[in-house]
């Protein structure tokens, strides 16, 4: 305590960015000091809002640790009792399940009384089995019922049927789609597989044999796997159901945002994305900032996505490198007429490196985008000079002659 308490004073409140006194509030509570995450609370308090944020991921590494009071301490604070039933019950669970795995008895208990407090409240879930076996059943995927077969068969086992699905194949082939991201009905059905109805788009067919009585019985049924899919699918309907169970959650991960996410829901292809986000957000981050790597803002496909980004809060790394070249990701956006937009956002949050201008006119003119081509065409002489004086300032040659001395 002293130390930290030496340190911290060593250096003025401002400079104090919030990431990095999350980094030092989140070491606190994995660790059980409590008395620090209070004292840090006290000396920040009075210029800025000091709030616990701990995100999924964190509360987990938490439980690894067997932090009781840490996790006491969060789920008696405001952020977590301001959550609803359902969100702080999937939150719960995720935490109860890895702590299955470990054997943690005492955090076991600590989680199953308070699903008990908040169940008996909302008669939301059902009663733990803290006896139950320490297994981890992520990859828990339940089978369609077997009528569901019967009926695809009764009606797409006759001639006509074969003849359309055949030219479901046809029009694939046509459109250019590669053979993994299709699969026949036929197959679709005999795999009896949810994960695989939400992969292909068969919702209705995700909607029948998904049971959440039969899923939510006990947390033998925890599941990380069908809400990601869907999330990745953007498939609204399916979401829904899953958010209804609070056995139902993501896989936590280190990043704020998995580059997964950002690949598909980025593209605001989707009337639903913002909804997607928020609930994304919401069950990953808990809430809080999330916080991105220059690679991933490389990734983002459409300015929307960005704005949200900024409009939630988001925070970057204070060594944050700019991005220096035009790569694929950022090839597949150039041409679309938010393309300027883009630029324009990302300049502003000073990810840009100034070099990149001359790197996007290079692509413009090779890609034939005339678009961008006329906005940088007055600044051609600018960029290029730009360039020749950070390229000359950087060069060293160790064989050059030194300067002759300036006469006295």
């Amino acid at each position: 305590m002293e130390v930290l308490e030496y340190m911290i004073n060593l250096f003025k409140i401002d400079q104090f960015d919030d990431s990095a006194l999350k980094v030092i509030l989140d070491k606190a509570l994995v660790y059980d000091r409590i008395d620090l995450v209070q004292w840090l609370q006290q000396r920040f308090g009075r210029d800025r809002t000091l709030s616990l944020s701990p995100t999924l991921e964190t509360l987990l590494e938490i439980a690894k640790k067997n932090s009781l009071r840490s996790l006491e301490f969060h789920f008696n604070s405001t952020k977590f009792t301001n959550m609803t039933n359902t969100h702080k019950l999937r939150t719960i669970h995720s935490i109860i399940n890895k702590c299955y795995k470990s054997g943690l008895t005492r955090v076991i208990k600590l989680c199953a009384d308070l699903i008990a407090t908040i169940s008996h409240q909302s008669d939301l879930a059902p009663q733990i089995d803290t006896n139950q076996s320490m297994i981890g059943l992520d990859d828990y995927v339940p089978k369609c019922l077997h009528q569901y077969e019967k009926a695809f068969h009764s009606v797409f086992g006759n001639r006509l049927g074969m003849l359309i699905m055949e030219q479901v194949g046809v029009v694939h082939k046509s459109l250019g789609v590669e053979a993994k991201h299709v699969i026949k009905g036929a197959e679709l059905i005999d795999r009896h597989c949810l994960n695989d109805y939400i992969k292909y788009g068969a919702t209705e067919w995700f909607l029948k044999a998904y049971s959440p009585s039969s899923l939510a019985t006990n947390s033998s049924n925890y599941n990380t796997v069908l809400m990601e899919m869907a999330v990745i699918k953007s498939d609204k309907r399916a979401l829904d159901a899953l958010l209804a169970n609070p056995f139902m959650t993501l896989p936590a991960k280190m990043e704020s945002l998995s580059d997964q996410f950002i690949n598909t829901v980025s593209t605001c292809s989707h009337p639903e994305w913002e909804r997607l986000f928020d609930q994304y957000i919401l069950i990953m981050l808990q809430g809080t900032k999330p916080e991105l790597d220059v690679w991933q803002f490389d990734e983002i496909q459409h300015p929307s996505f960005l704005h949200k980004l900024i409009q939630c809060g988001k925070t970057t790394p204070s060594n944050l490198e700019p991005i220096s070249q035009v790569r694929d990701s950022m090839e597949s956006w150039l041409s679309k007429p938010w393309a300027m937009e883009m630029i324009q956002l990302l300049d502003q949050l000073t990810l840009l490196h100034p070099d990149i201008h001359l790197n996007i006119l290079v692509t413009a003119i090779d890609d034939d985008i005339t678009s961008l081509f006329h906005h940088y065409l007055p600044h051609i002489s600018t960029m290029y000079n730009s360039r020749a004086n950070s390229t000359a300032s950087s060069i060293h040659c160790p064989l050059a002659p030194a300067p002759a001395p300036a006469p006295p």
